[in-house]
């Protein structure tokens, strides 16, 4: 038989309730509001933040743009992505991609006379070559109609035949979705933390084990408009204007984080391609005033006097990038498959040692690492003492191809290892600021051609 409990009997009891679970029984049992905010603590084993959805342990918040049409039926594309649960960046009444708030973009931009000639440039080279082998043809192209007609409506001050909501979907493990639609009078990541306030904003204590800021996803394109003659094949994204990110970009935060606060605990946390005040920022827009100021400290230690950072265990990141001059000795004790350090010292003894270690742990095909270099000066020294190896065989320049530089070292299990150098280029750029930039990779034997 089941039995009522007393206030302060339920206050205790809500400590250890799942906060998902507390959320629901504070928005549906209004008895239960004043236990759930003046309960002492509340426990989250995860919590996943993106800038348009969150999880929590096993559950996860999806926001999203619906759009509906008033007097006709929704285009395919538009029904596709009301099904998927909305959009996921932020648009003005129009559809049109709006700039999210505090961001810089890259110069005024094209206007919207020049965006609407591009897009109508475009349209007519997709009629022109026709849908031959591409089954998404249709799709593709209402897409971009749908975009010219939102400009056209900009510009003519015209009334939208639809009306946009914020649609919220809850997808738990083994308990379905639950849906719920709202009015979209703010922006996704308000609206998002609106609903972390209403689980983490309790008198007590915010227990956080693990929290994880994930890459913001840019669901617009950053480019300006180019139909470069493979434009076709690309999948539309509606036109952004470039965001020109912080100037202090190049310091990632891969070091997980712990925090200590008086009504503030969390044991790990990690986040890439962010600055610490930009974590602080996200930080401070779904957690009580109260919570700062808190101790901020790197779960990693620095390096010891020997240089050796025995204390490097950190498989909570999947790409570990270090912005500090180490040796190259340092990769002899980080258990990560991918690693970036900015800059690196060296000495003769480092390069055997190196792949000795690569060999005894048996790393796997994919174990990736690179460092970045200011100018060519250190770069022949650095080839040089992977060149004195067992077994070492250079590249042949005619096979280099972008490469300057690159040589073959054998391992055991029938891998090798491949040490290039290159020019950096756009796929690496967003990590290594320098000019130069060289792979050490583990690969199955045979997959680089040597003499």
């Amino acid at each position: 038989m089941s039995r009522p409990l007393f206030y302060e009997t339920a206050k205790c009891v809500a400590i250890y309730l799942d906060p998902n679970l507390r959320l629901e029984l504070n928005q549906r049992c209004p008895s239960f509001r004043c236990i759930h905010e003046a309960a002492q603590s509340i426990r989250i084993r995860n919590l996943k933040i993106n800038s348009a959805s969150f999880t929590i342990n096993e559950t996860t918040y999806r926001l999203g743009v619906l759009r509906k049409y008033l007097f006709e039926n929704a285009p395919q594309s538009i029904t596709d992505a009301n099904a998927e649960g909305g959009i996921q960046y932020d648009v003005d009444k129009y559809g049109i991609p709006v700039i999210p708030d505090g961001a810089q973009t890259r110069g005024e931009g094209p206007g919207n006379e020049e965006i609407l000639r591009r897009l109508k440039g475009d349209v007519l080279k997709m009629e022109r070559w026709g849908g031959e082998g591409r089954p998404d043809y249709a799709i593709e192209l209402e897409k971009r109609k749908l975009e010219i007609l939102s400009y056209e409506m900009r510009m003519g001050n015209q009334f939208p035949p639809f009306d946009q909501f914020l649609h919220l979907t809850v997808t738990s493990d083994g308990n379905g979705e639950k849906l719920e639609i709202l009015n979209y009078n703010q922006t996704l990541t308000k609206a998002r933390n609106y609903l972390l306030k209403k689980i983490l904003c309790v008198h007590g204590k915010v227990i956080i084990e693990n929290i994880d800021i994930e890459q913001y996803v840019n669901y617009c394109t950053s480019l300006p408009l180019d139909f470069s003659s493979d434009f076709y094949f690309t999948p539309w994204k509606p036109y952004q204007r470039q965001i020109v990110r912080s100037g202090g970009i190049r310091t990632l935060l891969q070091y997980p984080l712990s925090i200590q606060a008086d009504k503030l605990e969390v044991g790990s946390l990690t986040t890439p391609f962010r600055t610490l005040s930009e974590v602080l920022s996200i930080l401070n827009g779904f957690l009580s005033k109260d919570v700062f100021p808190a101790r901020i400290m790197k779960k990693l230690l620095p390096p010891i006097p020997n240089y050796r950072m025995r204390e490097i265990h950190n498989r909570t990141t999947e790409f570990l990038c270090i912005n500090e001059v180490l040796p190259l000795s340092v990769l002899l004790s980080i258990t990560n498959d991918r690693v970036h350090l900015d800059y690196c010292s060296f000495v003769e003894e480092d390069f055997a040692a190196l792949v000795r270690s690569l060999n005894d742990v048996r790393s796997p095909v994919g174990t990736y690492y690179s460092i970045g270099f200011f100018n060519a000066e250190k770069i022949p020294d650095f080839f040089n003492g992977f060149g004195a190896l067992p077994g070492a065989r250079r590249v042949p320049e005619t096979r280099l191809a972008q490469h300057r530089e690159s040589i073959v070292i054998p391992m055991v299990d029938d891998k090798e290892l491949n040490v290039c150098c290159m020019n950096t280029g756009e796929e690496d750029e967003w990590y290594c600021g320098l000019s130069l930039i060289v792979k050490i990779k583990v690969q199955m034997r045979g997959t680089t051609q040597v003499n």
